[in-house]
């Protein structure tokens, strides 16, 4: 499937759960949950919507993996190096919408965006699954709302459902890349 006809079926899939409102979603419970997420990163843009993510040296971001999961003894966590990214892979068309930037759970994006790089680069000696990344992503968004919160601040909408239709838009259409690169 190519990147437009993606497109064409995210912006088919948000024009009906916006026409019919997110109640329709159900929100996901991840199977990875209770992770730490921590640290920083810096981007530069580099060429169109590229940018390249440069860990912050003695507080790279990181995620580490809860107590128990299969992963957590594996490879305890995930911390991104250097790396381009474009963020999240939201279709340009719905920028304009409250929370679909593709900076709106950016260290969120740069983990799922690593572990994909990780899984293309290393294929299965990489331990992650598909069904694993895409619910790091969103634990880690659900800790981004957490750590938001904790600083009495929070977003301009309903954070749930804009988790809702990313981890719907990301369960339904990440296969392709994952298994093509």
């Amino acid at each position: 499937m190519n990147r437009l006809t993606r497109s064409g079926i995210l912006l088919a899939l948000a024009a009906a759960l916006l026409a019919g409102g997110c109640a329709s979603l159900v929100a996901r419970q991840p199977t990875i949950s209770g992770g730490e997420l921590s640290g920083r990163l810096t981007l530069a843009w580099h060429d169109g919507y590229q940018f390249v993510a440069y860990p912050v040296q003695g507080d790279e971001l990181t995620y580490r993996l809860p107590k128990g999961h299969r992963l957590a003894d594996l490879i305890g966590e995930i911390r991104p190096r250097l790396m381009y990214t474009d963020g999240g892979s939201i279709p340009r068309n719905f920028w304009s919408f409250d929370g679909l930037s593709p900076w709106e759970y950016g260290p969120a994006f740069i983990l799922h965006d690593w572990i994909f790089s990780r899984h293309y680069c290393e294929g299965d000696k990489y331990p992650v699954r598909l069904d694993e990344a895409n619910d790091i992503l969103l634990d880690a968004m659900i800790l981004l709302d957490r750590q938001l919160a904790a600083k009495h601040r929070r977003r301009p909408h309903n954070k749930e459902d804009v988790r809702r239709l990313i981890d719907a838009a990301v369960t339904n259409f990440s296969a392709h890349a994952w298994e093509n690169g």
